[in-house]
């Protein structure tokens, strides 16, 4: 053996303490802020579901606007 230590591969598993992957989302026709956080429980999204995992056939509870009319906040 020449001393040195095997390379490893390692790959991040989870997120560090205050980062967070739920990213906000705007609409662009009324300016209302998709939280994950906070879901869309009247229209049966639950806390904690991101953007991408609600229905394609979700509109914003505001105005209607599709759910393509979304941008992701800044």
């Amino acid at each position: 053996m020449d001393g040195r230590k095997p390379m490893v591969k390692c790959s991040k598993i989870g997120n560090l303490p205050g980062e967070s992957t739920m990213s906000k989302y705007i609409c662009s026709v009324c300016g209302y802020e998709y939280d994950p956080e906070v879901g869309d429980p009247d229209s049966g999204v639950e806390p904690g579901t991101t953007f991408e995992e609600i229905s394609d056939d979700w509109v914003c509870p505001v105005c209607g606007a599709a759910k393509e009319e979304f941008e992701p906040a800044e």
